[in-house]
């Protein structure tokens, strides 16, 4: 069943969010494009479509696979810039250890549950004005946690509670999810994939734009 939100307007924010019910589905949603009266009965990989309501998060992460775990580049916690229409695999071993529990709940990213001084990986992102944004990660290997939020400061990483983050949406220590976004006014996001304390893990994070 798929669950719909409201619609939710942080006035003077200029943004609205709209969250999807989540998953971890790993199947592959492929259905046949043949023309029409071109009926096929096999029993292929090509029939396999994926039924469930929940968003598909799979990219694709390989579980066994070698990543980097080379130091964030900077500034400060961000290991690299991204840019609408990247995908992005890596692991959070190696990360940065600044952001945590108390600021992820602070901005109401998530409620969070678990203690995070574990290391994290965070991409930094510039959106233009008038832009939807479609955000996918999936962590399919550790229950991890995900946020995006407005940090137009690129000098610093926020942490703890003493800085003032007026946006911020995420989903704590699940296989992944997706975030519907409508950014207004250009602004630059920090994206982090994060994990309770003493987990690390590889991670898939897609970034999609589309002008409004």
């Amino acid at each position: 069943m798929r669950l719909v939100l409201p619609l939710l307007m942080i006035a003077g924010c200029g943004i609205i969010f709209v969250k999807d019910d989540t998953g971890t589905d790993s199947g592959v949603s492929n259905q046949d494009s043949g023309t029409e009266g071109d009926t096929d009965t096999d029993a292929d990989a090509d029939t396999d479509t994926d039924t469930d309501s929940d968003a598909d998060t799979d990219l694709g992460v390989d579980c066994d696979a070698s990543y980097s775990t080379a130091p964030p580049a900077g500034p400060d916690c961000v290991t690299s810039t991204i840019s609408c229409g990247d995908t992005v695999y890596g692991t959070t071993e190696g990360g940065s250890t600044i952001m945590d529990e108390d600021l992820y709940g602070d901005a109401f990213c998530f409620i969070p549950y678990d203690d995070y001084q574990s290391s994290e990986r965070v991409y930094a992102l510039t959106v233009p004005q008038n832009t939807s944004v479609t955000l996918t990660v999936d962590t399919p290997c550790a229950p991890m946690s995900y946020a995006m939020m407005r940090w137009d400061d690129a000098s610093f990483c926020p942490h703890g509670t003493q800085y003032s983050i007026a946006e911020c949406e995420g989903d704590e220590a699940g296989g992944g999810g997706v975030e519907h976004i409508d950014v207004f006014n250009a602004a630059r996001y920090l994206i982090s994939i994060d994990a309770p304390e003493g987990t690390t893990g590889p991670f898939g994070l897609r970034v999609e734009c589309e002008s409004r």
